[in-house]
Order: structure tokens, then sequence, then C-alpha cells
């Protein structure tokens, strides 16, 4: 098994933990302040999924980003707030 395949088992697995805890803790929402476990699952799935080399990675879009910014705000607000919040 690969690193990365394991690294991608470990993010779902975290995630599925976090998500059975956030159910059983009252839901899904981005309103309130998150509890310390639930910075501490953000933080360890982000490092897991998220590859090194995207910090140096430039904004393909450039000046154009602006457009795709509220493109991307008003997707997040149908179909993504719901569950996440609305911030």
């Amino acid at each position: 098994m690969t690193v990365r395949r394991l690294s991608s088992f470990v993010a779902v697995g975290l995630v599925f933990a976090a998500g059975v805890s956030a159910f059983l803790m009252g839901g899904f929402s981005a309103d309130s302040k998150p509890t310390k476990a639930e910075e501490k699952f953000a933080n360890l799935a982000k490092e897991v999924v998220i590859p090194l080399e995207a910090q140096a990675r430039q904004n393909p879009l450039g000046a154009a980003g602006a457009a795709a910014q509220q493109q991307g705000m008003e997707l997040y607000q149908q179909s993504c707030s719901v569950c996440h919040g609305s911030d």
C-alpha cells in the first residue's frame, strides 16, 4: 500500500469520525466556534489531504479570480451552506 493511499484512508477515517461526532453533538455548522476536537480533526485532515506543493502554486485565474471567487461564493451558498453554515 502506498503512502498516498494510506494517507487517503486515514483522512477518510478522520472525516468519518468527525462526521459521526458532529452528528451526535448536534449537527454541522460553521456558525459557531469549533471545539478543540473539531479543530484537531480538521487540521489533521487538511495536512493529510492537501499536498505540500500546493502552497507554492499561483492562482491560475490571476486578475480574473474576482469573478471566479464570486461564482464560488454563490455555489457555496447554494450547495454547501446548508451543512457548513453561511460563513
